[in-house]
């Protein structure tokens, strides 16, 4: 793996999710890529292993105006908690997070 100048260790320490090609909160190797869909679409959202996906959901309802108060996000079927972590749902590559839009 390749050194990190201080400017991308700054973007790579970001707690927030990034919505595009760019990491989240950690390096290259601790990063999954997860799919948060509703009846219409899907978006798309690379996510540490270890950060708490309430960035994501903020993320997600942020991007398309949603209070996060009005969306109900699920994994397997259960009610996602915002600190839980990929790691801690032992979250595989391309897996789906449910958002249910009152």
């Amino acid at each position: 793996m390749g050194r990190i100048n201080r400017t991308e260790a700054g973007r790579l320490g970001s707690p927030h999710p990034i919505h595009t090609d760019r990491l989240v909160g950690e390096v290259a190797s601790e990063y999954i890529n997860v799919q948060v869909v509703t009846h219409n679409e899907t978006e798309h959202f690379r996510v540490g292993r270890s950060v708490a996906l309430g960035t994501v959901m903020d993320a997600y309802c942020s991007k398309n105006g949603h209070s996060r108060d009005a969306v109900r996000f699920l994994f397997d079927g259960a009610a996602l908690q915002p600190t839980a972590t990929p790691a801690q749902l032992e979250m595989s590559e391309g897996d789906v997070i449910d958002a249910m839009v009152n």
